[in-house]
């Protein structure tokens, strides 16, 4: 998996064919079966015991960044032969292009189509982007979310401070800088974090500084009863914990039951204690109805298309579909309309997503208030991916006025 760091080339040049097929056969993938792009790098490279450290860390970022540009490297579909060295070059070149490029393209010749494989987009996803944010900043954004995707920390103020952190790490000449997010710490190298004696010790999370910046819109605080309706592994519901001084509750609820175990090593390695697990059945019209305006907060970090994070997860460009979105926006009003119910009144909900799409996120919204006299909404923001490097995310914050 990639590391979030600019990979240069080694200057050795890649010499077993065997290396140039399993490229291939990876690659290939991300036309007829996307979804499975990520395993297989992980099975196939990074824990393949035939290839040395650089070898596995070279070829698996390959992968990620020629998928990135896949329609600009290949505009006539899978290659049957390729020479990594020669793609390697390539790929330099498409993200070395600056913005300029593809702005005075679209300026010169108006056409959606060429402007996509240029961008290395689906046509579909240009068109909602030129839709939502009109032709600049459609364009803007497509070249962000082609860049490399940075990495962020979350320091766990429950056991240390960021500053704390900061000295221990550069002792062990391992650098990190300083967000202006409070608990936010991007990291300078490559390192293999989850190794480190701090992690182990659960004195920080690896988190997104979007994901980071979501848990702060909720405002929560001390003694409060909390609920994340969408929890999956919890990251978003530790760092509400951290905000509450690890005080009163926060019921961390999911449709699946599996992620809990990973949900609850990471409380205990984060020394929270105040999470406790719930199950949602999926068709449940009434779910949690012990809750039922009851609680202060209520996170909706709804189920989306991932666009946002399309940087760090580029084969998820080539699974989406159109009706993805629909279906999506039909599901995340669902959920809303159902763990709305949790609030009392004067309390607040948050909805998120990691999506870019409007659809999923102000029309939602938007539809729910229509229906709903009794909430108000309070702010809502767009994280829009750029030069700091996170991922791009919506959150609204919603207030129950009775």
């Amino acid at each position: 998996m990639e590391n979030g760091f600019n990979h240069p080339r080694e200057g050795i040049p890649y010499v077993s064919s065997s290396m140039e097929k399993l490229f291939l056969e990876i690659f290939s993938l991300s036309y007829d079966q996307p979804l499975r792009f990520r395993s297989q790098v992980q099975q196939r490279i990074l824990r393949s015991r035939s290839l040395s450290s650089k070898k596995r860390q070279r070829l698996s970022a390959l992968l990620y960044r020629a998928l990135r540009f896949r329609e600009t490297l290949f505009p006539e579909g899978m290659p049957q032969s390729i020479d990594l060295d020669e793609l390697e070059s390539n790929v330099e070149k498409c993200e070395q292009t600056p913005l300029e490029v593809y702005t005075e393209l679209w300026s010169k010749h108006q056409d959606l189509a060429s402007l996509s494989t240029a961008l290395s987009f689906p046509v579909w996803m240009m068109e909602i982007f030129f839709r939502d944010f009109g032709e600049s900043k459609a364009i803007e954004l497509a070249y962000h979310l082609n860049q490399e995707a940075k990495i962020f920390l979350r320091v766990n103020q429950i056991k240390t401070t960021r500053e704390k952190l900061v000295a221990q790490l550069e002792k062990k000449k391992l650098y990190m800088r300083e967000s202006d997010h409070p608990w936010a710490l991007e990291v300078l190298q490559r390192i293999n974090l989850r190794a480190l004696p701090e992690f182990k010790k659960g004195e920080f999370e690896i988190q997104d500084l979007g994901s980071q910046m979501i848990a702060w819109e909720s405002q929560v605080k001390p003694r409060q009863l909390v609920i994340d309706g969408c929890a999956r592994t919890g990251g978003k519901s530790l760092a509400m914990a951290m905000m509450m001084n690890n005080q009163g509750r926060i019921i961390a609820a999911d449709v699946d039951t599996r992620v809990f175990d990973e949900m609850e090593k990471r409380a205990k390695r984060s020394g929270v204690s105040i999470l406790e697990t719930a199950w949602i059945a999926p068709d449940d019209p009434q779910p949690l109805a012990q809750y039922h305006e009851k609680a202060d907060v209520v996170l909706v970090d709804a189920p989306c298309t991932g666009s946002g994070t399309l940087s760090r997860r580029p084969w998820m460009k080539w699974s989406m579909q159109p009706l993805f979105v629909e279906e999506l926006a039909l599901k995340q009003r669902s959920i809303l309309e159902r763990q709305s119910r949790w609030v009392k009144p004067g309390g607040r909900m948050v909805y998120s997503t990691c999506s870019l799409f409007d659809q999923e996120n102000q029309t939602v919204i938007e539809g729910f208030l229509s229906d709903h006299p009794e909430w108000a909404l309070s702010q809502q923001k767009l994280l829009m991916p750029g030069a700091s490097g996170h991922d791009g995310y919506f959150v609204a914050s919603l207030v129950r006025q009775s």
